[in-house]
């Protein structure tokens, strides 16, 4: 195609000037030195209004037949903004956390923090945050009754609360609602056929005064892997006092199941025999 435009005759005042692959008509020399390779197919008419222009950021050239002060949008961005920016409506405030200044729209009311982190460090350990938060959130700060802490709670939850966490609440639980403070308490028929007074405390104290040892062969809990079965001596399930009460290991105590008069008599020893190692 450019050959044969080139071999196409003309008059010498009017010869097509050919660089770099592209072709442009009656083209001054100093109008060709700012025509870049990618302007390809560009017309000639446009081509003679090109501009010589370049980026106020970077300096680049730009080559556009409009009048530009940025070569892009990157450059435009970064010179273009804050108070440089035609629409800049903004007032200086000073943050109370950092003392850092920052910039906002104007607002019905004064801003404090220059960012979100800046306001939760500042009701976290500001002492007068905390008063003013309480009234706005409507809160009271009680005690803990297991470790004594100090905690807020909601004005409706002041009567129900009793502790600051759930590894309280259970130490609670297991200390004061039992029995017949417990609210689903029937008399204690979950321990039938045993009384209530046989409990967990009362084996505990069984162990412990016979050295966590069995009476008859002598196993400890650890040799045993579990904790020693409370037997009772005479078989009566309803008499819980101590003196009538031994530790043995879990095959020790299926034996003296088995024969009860003959161990109701070997064991009548035990009883003078309660505190041995």
């Amino acid at each position: 195609m450019f050959q044969s435009l080139l071999e196409c005759s003309h008059s010498s005042n009017e010869r097509p000037w050919y660089k770099q692959g592209i072709l442009f008509k009656n083209m001054p020399l100093d109008r060709m030195s700012l025509i870049p390779v990618s302007l390809k197919g560009v017309s000639n008419f446009m081509a003679s209004w090109i501009k010589n222009q370049f980026c106020e950021k970077c300096g680049k050239r730009i080559f556009d037949i409009h009048s530009r002060r940025f070569c892009s949008r990157k450059c435009s961005s970064l010179v273009i903004r804050g108070q440089n920016h035609p629409m800049w409506n903004s007032i200086e405030y000073f943050c109370t956390r950092c003392g850092k200044k920052f910039y906002r729209r104007k607002q019905k009311s004064n801003l404090k923090f220059c960012s979100t982190w800046c306001h939760d460090e500042w009701q976290r350990y500001d002492p007068g945050c905390k008063l003013l938060c309480l009234k706005r959130r409507k809160r009271k700060i009680i005690r803990c009754l297991m470790c004594n802490k100090e905690f807020e709670v909601k004005l409706s939850h002041v009567k129900i609360r009793k502790t600051c966490s759930y590894k309280c609440l259970a130490k609670y639980r297991s200390k004061f609602i039992i029995k017949e403070n417990h609210p689903s308490w029937k008399g204690g028929l979950s321990f039938l056929p045993y009384p209530p007074v046989f409990d967990y405390k009362l084996k505990n104290r069984i162990r412990e005064r016979n050295g966590n040892k069995c009476y008859l062969c002598r196993k400890t809990e650890k040799m045993e892997g579990q904790k020693l079965n409370v037997h009772h001596i005479d078989y009566d399930k309803n008499n819980c006092l101590e003196t009538n009460l031994i530790t043995l290991c879990r095959i020790c105590n299926i034996k003296v199941n088995m024969n009860r008069e003959s161990w109701k008599f070997r064991l009548k020893g035990a009883r003078n025999d309660l505190y041995w190692n």
